[in-house]
């Protein structure tokens, strides 16, 4: 493993977590209602739009400020309210970054996106809404805007989550307690790279399990995640949760990750051959077996050069020495092959038990 992945201010600018009280939780209610703000700025911006976009547009805020329902939105309204608040917080820094001069086109744009999709799903609302944030701040908050790799730490992500709940209950039963405070002496005590650690140590009620026989080692927590969370599981992971799952958001993730193996060929691999042949070389017959399945090979490769994995032992190994002996070349060499080196020795360097 390359534990700088595991790194909470990385994830963070990653878009892999967000803190408590960012967007909605962090001054909701101080914020103004969006259908003045819009008001005024059509007025600062002198903008006129059609009648049918502009109502269109105040109908879909009027839906977001009051709550209303729609189709794939929770149905209980605290948590309908919860998921329109993080979007109208959006919709908010949207508005601020369109206040100014010569903002009138991008202000239209907006607005005609918020009425096409004014009698869709949230799901839509939230791709829509999004997607205009990015264009007018050139911020990354949408889904489909992030990059492979922050996509394969997100996965990576909600995974290690499950396994520090699946160690938590455990504890908890071991311990024979339920006690909100013994979850933030838990996740206190861990370094596994989740948000839960730097909420748990604000809470200083948790101090008194480490007066008391709570069971609960730092190191033997880590020890227990850390057996599990090892290259063969990180694998499983990606391949079960992208590669063979159908659920909505996976065949774009699939298709991401395909481009950026398109764009990381490595340098010496069929060097001779053209842009088309080498892409077609790689993609099919090093990244997907024959029967399309993804292969062992490629995720070592993306994983390591995304720095989830570190490829250290990999180089050794190609260059005839143990771990235990210095390094004679840099790391930064993994991947520069030669023009000579074939698709097995490629494969062969990207072999990890």
């Amino acid at each position: 493993l390359d534990m700088s992945h595991l790194s909470l201010a990385g994830q963070r600018l990653q878009h892999v977590w967000k803190p408590l009280g960012s967007d909605a939780n962090c001054g909701a209610s101080l914020r103004p209602e969006l259908l003045p703000r819009l008001k005024s700025l059509l007025a600062s911006t002198k903008l006129v739009p059609a009648p049918r976009v502009k109502d269109a547009a105040e109908k879909l805020l009027a839906k977001l400020q009051r709550n209303e329902t729609a189709v794939g939105a929770p149905a209980q309204a605290q948590e309908r309210s919860a998921r329109y608040a993080e979007l109208a917080s959006v919709v908010h820094r949207t508005f601020d970054a369109l206040e100014g001069e010569n903002k009138g086109e991008l202000l239209a744009a907006v607005l005609q996106q918020y009425a096409d999709c004014v009698e869709d799903c949230i799901y839509r609302w939230e791709r829509e809404i999004h997607n205009m944030h990015d264009l007018v701040t050139g911020e990354t908050s949408g889904e489909g805007a992030l990059d492979a790799e922050d996509e394969v730490l997100r996965v990576l992500y909600r995974k290690r989550r499950q396994m520090a709940e699946s160690v938590l209950h455990h504890s908890k039963g071991a311990n024979e307690t339920a006690d909100m405070h013994f979850e933030s002496h838990f996740y206190a005590s861990l370094h596994f790279g989740l948000a839960e650690q730097l909420t748990a140590r604000r809470d200083p009620h948790r101090l008194t399990y480490l007066q008391l026989e709570s069971r609960v080692r730092p190191d033997a927590l880590q020890a227990k995640l850390f057996k599990d969370y090892v290259p063969a599981r990180l694998r499983q992971t990606i391949r079960e949760e992208v590669f063979e799952s159908q659920s909505s958001g996976t065949q774009a993730l699939r298709e991401k990750i395909t481009n950026w193996f398109s764009a990381n060929i490595p340098v010496g691999f069929r060097a001779n051959d053209t842009v088309e042949q080498r892409r077609e070389a790689f993609l099919y017959q090093f990244c997907y077996d024959e029967e399309y399945r993804i292969t062992d090979e490629a995720l070592n490769y993306m994983l390591c050069c995304m720095h989830i994995l570190t490829a250290r032992s990999l180089i050794l190994q190609a260059s005839g020495q143990s771990l235990s002996e210095p390094e004679q070349y840099p790391p930064a060499s993994f991947g520069r092959f030669s023009s000579e080196s074939s698709e097995r020795s490629v494969r062969a360097r990207c072999t990890m038990s």
